[in-house]
């Protein structure tokens, strides 16, 4: 009795986080509005982790030479092309129309905005290099998740294998 429900616990478990995780990436797909971040220069990739490019975000840069009052969220003001650039920390303000929350998380003195790593499909690195541009699927409560990669024109670039994402809860 004892080991069928351990085992029915575990296989619940097993199952369920990856089940939580397809609806939670669902929900920032039917949810979510697309919105371009600017990227930095990115460290080449990795040989021994597989075929993927680190992603370093200038708006990560930005905020963390600023002093970060205690908020969950900056406010970003979305452009008509979809680029997204900081306006402000979250202190209660109503948002404007082309202002959406943008959840971030302060690591000893470091904002951590969005996914650090675009895996891809093995020999398709070069497809990736004029990348300059990440696309974020943005809820109304700030919460992102990585949808794709823009040139520096803004043209998106084939979508991978591999999706690396989190989220930022409140």
């Amino acid at each position: 009795m004892k080991r069928a429900l351990l085992f029915g616990v575990g296989l619940l478990a097993t199952l369920g986080v990856p089940t939580a995780q397809v609806l939670t990436s669902q929900r920032h797909l039917a949810e979510g509005e697309e919105i371009a971040l600017e990227l930095l220069p990115r460290d080449p990739r990795s040989l021994l982790q597989g075929d993927f490019m680190r992603l370093r975000w200038s708006m990560e840069q930005q905020l963390s030479d600023m002093s970060v009052p205690d908020t969950p969220h900056a406010i970003v003001r979305v452009a008509p092309d979809g680029v997204a650039t900081f306006v402000r920390f979250d202190l209660g303000e109503p948002l404007a129309d082309d202002e959406r929350y943008l959840d971030f998380t302060l690591r000893d003195d470091h904002v951590d905005i969005a996914p650090d790593a675009w895996f891809f499909e093995e020999g398709t690195a070069e497809r990736y290099e004029p990348a300059r541009y990440g696309v974020l699927a943005i809820t109304p409560d700030g919460e992102v998740m990585l949808v794709g990669l823009l040139d520096g024109e803004l043209n998106r670039l084939d979508t991978p294998t591999i999706i690396d994402h989190h989220t930022h809860g409140r």
